[in-house]
């Protein structure tokens, strides 16, 4: 049975009397249902506890939100240091050498309200809280971050100002080469949470990713794309015979419209031009195949390539074969 507590300072607790758990496990009990496991941060809220909580005759009791860190009790659901506190007589004393969570006694005597360090995997009583952060205390832009007796309002990342009215901005983005791009979002088209879309002309090939995000940070989350001019070229072997006087030839395509990318790639070396002409690039077929074709080309500078299309990586059998006169 959940029982609600309301205090003077706002805060809402909740505590359950008829099943115990661990620390951990209070503490996700407590986040699942509420908010997290209690802070007792100052005296007005452990004597309202003291009052409202019910009254146990000895242990389990409750379980509040505080773990020792490092060295240091921190009270976890805001990672404060302690510094109210509220120990009973010889306490803590890490008596098991383990003694790493929080106790709250709740019983009829001298000790009431007290904490006590114990071992954090015995079982004991939750003690939730829930935010005292209202619904309409910030705006879109901000979070509600809980803080001892009080909260405040933060920007949100992406947002940043005195009301969190400043956008964080990322650097403008402009289409590739030969290509093309399209950017839109709720604060603009280069700010927090905008999207650009890329895409490349017929006969080039985008290299890139091809959406870009602005992110928090004011940076976008990846690099933009270029596009480069694709050549399809068409790796076969042959098997070539005469029949009947006739040279006959069965063709087996080994690799097909693989692009081979303008600025470079395993087979093909590119160099930068001038004057209008944007490169040049040599052509080289793996070892074993010739090349049907120009081995050189260039590409101009609005786009047309000056080259044989398409380009062959042929066997050096079927080159020697395409030779051969037919009788």
């Amino acid at each position: 049975m959940d029982n609600i507590l309301v205090s003077v300072e706002g805060w809402t607790y909740y505590w359950i009397d008829n099943k115990t758990m661990s620390w951990n496990e209070t503490r996700k009990w407590c986040q699942n249902h509420y908010t997290d496991i209690v802070m007792v941060h100052n005296e007005n809220v452990t004597r309202f506890l003291k009052e409202n909580v019910k009254n146990r005759t000895k242990s389990p009791y409750y379980w509040i939100g505080m773990q020792k860190i490092n060295g240091t009790w921190t009270w976890v659901a805001n990672g404060q240091i302690m510094k109210y506190q509220n120990w009973a007589t010889n306490e803590p004393n890490n008596n098991k050498s383990n003694e790493n969570c929080v106790e709250l006694y709740t019983s009829k005597t001298n000790n009431n309200g007290k904490w006590n360090d114990d071992n954090c995997q015995l079982a004991k009583y939750p003690l939730c809280q829930k935010a005292h952060c209202p619904n309409d205390t910030c705006t879109d832009r901000e979070d509600c971050k809980e803080q001892v007796s009080s909260f405040t309002c933060v920007c949100k990342p992406g947002f940043s100002g005195p009301k969190c009215e400043t956008v964080v901005s990322c650097d403008p983005l402009s289409a590739p080469l030969h290509g093309r791009m399209n950017c839109s979002g709720l604060f603009g088209n280069h700010s927090f949470n905008s999207n650009c879309t890329f895409s490349c002309a017929g006969g080039y090939k985008l290299n890139g990713t091809a959406e870009l995000k602005c992110n928090s940070s004011g940076a976008w989350n990846t690099p933009p794309p270029s596009c480069a001019a694709a050549i399809v070229m068409i790796l076969f072997t042959t098997k070539c015979k005469y029949m009947h006087g006739r040279l006959s030839c069965h063709f087996s395509v080994v690799a097909e419209c693989f692009p081979i990318l303008f600025f470079g790639g395993r087979l093909m070396n590119c160099s930068e031009g001038h004057d209008g002409i944007r490169s040049a690039c040599r052509v080289q077929c793996p070892p074993g195949y010739l090349l049907m074709g120009f081995a050189e080309f260039t590409c101009r500078a609005d786009g047309t390539r000056k080259s044989s299309f398409p380009l062959i990586c042929a066997s050096e059998e079927f080159a020697l074969f395409s030779s051969v006169p037919q009788i």
